[in-house]
């Protein structure tokens, strides 16, 4: 099980930057503007703001702020800078931040023995929630993000 920070439930600094470059598509920062032990947020537009995390092996991710379950704000999650991974501070689902994928529901642990199979839910049914990921790649000091 990861450790999100020193216990299991701090979470990693927020930190706001400015969007920078935006054209056609991308967006551009400064690698200097990202901090690597935060969750980066950048407001894209009236609509959209993105995070930005430094994975374990040094790479970037850059993903949709909303939570793919019900929406929660991801910027409140526990970011691991140990494993690079994300815990919704709704629901406790946790996400690989290298390609988005959910890996693990806590609730399915403590709600076991009331998870019984009916007409309209199976225990069984395996959850494909998935982040909306950004490509980011980092080059000559900057940081591109394709955003379509």
């Amino acid at each position: 099980m990861a450790l999100f920070g020193k216990t299991r439930e701090s979470r990693a600094p927020v930190r706001t930057i400015e969007a920078g470059g935006l054209s056609d598509g991308t967006l551009t920062l400064t690698l200097a503007q990202i901090d690597p032990l935060a969750v980066n947020v950048v407001k894209v537009d009236d609509s959209r703001s993105l995070a930005i995390v430094v994975m374990p092996d040094g790479a970037y991710s850059a993903f949709n702020l909303q939570c793919p379950h019900l929406g929660a704000n991801l910027a409140d999650g526990a970011f691991c800078t140990k494993d690079g991974t994300l815990r919704c501070p709704w629901h406790g689902y946790e996400f690989e931040l290298g390609e988005g994928r959910f890996i693990r529901n806590p609730n399915v642990e403590t709600l076991a023995k009331a998870r019984v199979k009916g007409a309209n839910f199976d225990p069984d049914k395996a959850i494909d929630y998935r982040l909306r990921l950004y490509p980011a790649t980092a080059n000559g000091g900057q940081l591109v993000v394709e955003l379509n």
